[in-house]
């Protein structure tokens, strides 16, 4: 299983449609509920929603998987904290 984060944006999407169309498992994260259904209509087979600041929630999007595409929010104020976050679950899940 691969996790793209970010999946519902504008880049995101992309990238889950040319996984599913390489007939790769992908799980879909993103940061609402109301945009789980958008991104399994784009190829997810499955879709979390998590909050990337939160570490444990990071952890449990990402049990599972064995690759990431971590596509971080250009110019959030915790941009970095989103991407160490997501760091430190896949090296703890092992991916």
């Amino acid at each position: 299983m691969i996790a793209v984060t970010a999946a519902s944006g504008t880049t995101g999407r992309h990238v889950l449609g040319a996984l599913s169309s390489a007939g790769l498992p992908v799980r879909a994260l993103v940061h609402s509920p109301e945009r789980t259904e958008s991104v399994r209509a784009h190829g997810a087979q499955e879709a979390v929603a998590a909050d990337l600041t939160h570490p444990g929630e990071v952890q449990a999007a990402l049990e599972g998987c064995t690759s990431i595409v971590h596509i971080g929010p250009p110019m959030h104020p915790r941009e970095i904290t989103m991407g160490q976050n997501v760091i430190d679950a896949a090296r703890r899940a092992g991916v």
